[in-house]
């Protein structure tokens, strides 16, 4: 290293002429940029305003920009943000900085260009000596990360076989609509289906075909639903359909026409011969401001027994008076 080389140092050697002065500032900026220009977050600094003075290579990726165009423009890139989790336009990013530094706050960024992005942002407020004031902000890409978390959720709550929810989101979403009915005093119905006879077929035929014939009921029921009704596969060969502010009728009638759905399903067995599947089905729709609204689940499973019990391949309905 030449004896006036200060490129590696951290400041300018004492008594040092103006010129390697110079050539520091200048040697110590250009190391800055690198590294800004090899980092993986966006940073970006801007005017008080928000206005684009410097976007590093990441931050022109995200926000599908060419380098100094921003600035050219006079871009305001906050107005792209928008804030987690109540959707607050990001302009009031300005207003927020001049109470306090933000740290790992959450926003989704929709630019002009490129694709819409959700990130974790800090960004303050830097004085320099000498200079005005600026923005400096840097930008996390955790897309990848919220919907990889967002899949495993909905892993978490639907069937691996059928697709449909499980008795997981069933509980939930059961505790949920009560608790809501008894708010609002609307309806709460349950069609409770369970196969009839469907061991004799699954150690007949086999467990891929007794999936197989689980995953057309799945499916067969899907067809006949409108998406104002949840299906889930409680379990086995059983299904339950989950509706709100519905009447007796409408859901006796809608349990009908799953059962004429099911029932026309054919299955072949290894004999060469046909299965012809058959349901027993039991509804149950309470009102809101029911005495027994806790006692859903139990009057639509009861409901389906007493189904099979009077013959099966038919439907039942349990209304329970006030008490």
């Amino acid at each position: 290293m030449a004896k006036n080389d200060s490129r590696f140092k951290t400041s300018p050697p004492p008594g040092a002429a103006d010129e390697d002065e110079v050539l520091w500032l200048r040697d110590q900026n250009v190391l800055l940029r690198g590294a800004l220009d090899s980092i993986a977050d966006a940073v970006f600094a801007a005017e008080p305003d928000g206005v684009v003075t410097y976007m590093n290579p990441a931050a022109q990726k995200m926000f599908g920009i060419e380098r100094d165009a921003a600035r050219t423009a006079g871009m305001n890139l906050f107005e792209f943000f928008l804030l987690s989790p109540k959707g607050i336009d990001g302009k009031i990013i300005i207003e927020m900085l001049s109470q306090a530094p933000i740290q790992q706050q959450r926003a989704m960024i929709s630019p002009p260009k490129g694709r819409v992005v959700i990130v974790e942002f800090s960004a303050s407020f830097v004085e320099v000596e000498g200079s005005p004031r600026r923005i400096l902000c840097t930008c996390h890409d955790i897309t990848v990360e919220v919907e990889q978390r967002k899949q495993l959720e909905i892993q978490a709550l639907t069937d691996d076989l059928t697709g449909c929810r499980n008795r997981r989101w069933f509980n939930e979403r059961l505790a949920l609509v009560t608790k809501k009915a008894a708010t609002t005093g609307r309806n709460v119905g349950l069609i409770f289906l369970d196969l009839d006879h469907f061991k004799t077929y699954n150690d007949a035929a086999g467990h891929l075909m007794g999936d197989k014939l689980i995953q057309l009921v799945a499916k067969t029921m899907r067809d006949v639903l409108s998406q104002d009704y949840a299906l889930v596969r409680a379990g086995g060969d059983e299904f339950v359909v989950v509706a709100e502010n519905v009447g007796p009728d409408e859901m006796k009638g809608l349990a009908e026409d799953l059962l004429s759905a099911v029932i026309a399903i054919v299955m072949p067995l290894p004999d060469g011969s046909m299965y012809r599947v058959s349901a027993s089905l039991g509804v149950s729709v309470l009102t809101g401001d029911s005495p027994n609204l806790t006692n859903l689940l139990v009057f639509a499973e009861n409901a389906k027994r007493l189904a099979k019990k009077q013959g099966r391949g038919q439907v039942c309905i349990i209304q329970p008076t006030a008490e």
